[in-house]
């Protein structure tokens, strides 16, 4: 420090960076779904089911060597997202490559939990429902891609 003063200079802390290379995207999305009708109360929960059952893996029942009893399991299906303007794909936002979903999020009611008189199962469907999906490229996108409107 002492040397410092007197050159009237001091030594800059340097960080040193290395690019390793670059990580797959991921994109979120927020749908509140509010019905009208009892059936589209139950769309609603059809749609919810749907996107939990595709996002998870199901049990391989395939033989492997002889044995059954290996813990082996299919991957999730993927999905190939698209921006649609109608009927066609809107060229000024990104594509997506197909995707996992990896997360998903549901929130039922909104600031507090309200729902419609009971349905045929006997259950009251709320009157909101909030889902929040995250989707996870497979492929790396690089800068061809990206030319490619990625």
């Amino acid at each position: 420090a002492l040397v410092a003063l007197q050159r009237g200079k001091i030594l800059t802390p340097r960080i040193e960076l290395m690019f390793e290379g670059i990580n797959r995207r991921s994109f979120e999305f927020t749908f509140v779904m509010i019905p009208k009708s009892a059936s589209e109360a139950q769309i609603i929960r059809q749609i919810v089911n749907a996107f939990k059952e595709n996002m998870i893996p199901d049990v391989a029942t395939e033989e492997f060597g002889g044995s059954t009893n290996v813990r082996e399991v299919n991957i999730p299906n993927v999905y190939d997202i698209k921006y649609m303007y109608r009927g066609q794909e809107n060229q000024h936002l990104n594509k997506i490559s197909t995707s996992f979903l990896t997360n998903m999020n549901v929130q039922y009611g909104g600031d507090r939990y309200t729902a419609f008189e009971p349905d045929g199962t006997g259950s009251p469907p709320p009157q909101r429902t909030t889902l929040s999906l995250t989707f996870q490229e497979i492929d790396l996108v690089y800068r061809d891609k990206v030319k490619e409107g990625f």
